[in-house]
């Protein structure tokens, strides 16, 4: 019975000891699995800053864009008045010596065509002359 019994013992034992080996493998398995789920959190952590940062930077760019867009527009609108004042201010300041200078054109011109018609007409009654 005795024999019989520390059979049962040492059969008992063994599997108890293979529970155990067992266990402290699912154990490791366990620890490696909980490692690499922390290493993937801390990661996803760190990818959630950067991309958060990268959000908040691509804000402050679209901003700043949008300001210098602004004022590069209000500089333009503002320097194209400017040039239009001027422009018109020019034209007031040269339109009056631009008519005299066209009414003495015109005027010259007239002169030059009478000059002219007299001239032809004179040539016209020195041929006459001449054929007669």
């Amino acid at each position: 019975n005795l024999s019989k019994s520390l059979d049962k013992v040492g059969d008992d034992l063994i599997k108890e000891f293979n529970k155990l080996t067992e266990i402290q493998e699912a154990k490791k398995i366990e620890e490696n699995y909980l490692e690499e789920t922390y290493q993937l959190t801390a990661e996803t952590d760190s990818l959630a800053v950067m991309l958060n940062t990268q959000k908040t930077q691509k804000e402050t760019f679209d901003t700043e864009m949008t300001d210098d867009k602004n004022t590069l527009e209000a500089d333009m609108k503002a320097t194209e008045e400017s040039f239009e004042k001027t422009m018109t201010e020019r034209r007031e300041e040269f339109n009056p010596e631009m008519n005299e200078k066209q009414e003495s054109l015109k005027q010259d011109i007239h002169t030059k065509k009478e000059t002219f018609a007299n001239e032809v007409k004179e040539e016209k009654e020195n041929w006459k002359k001449r054929e007669s």
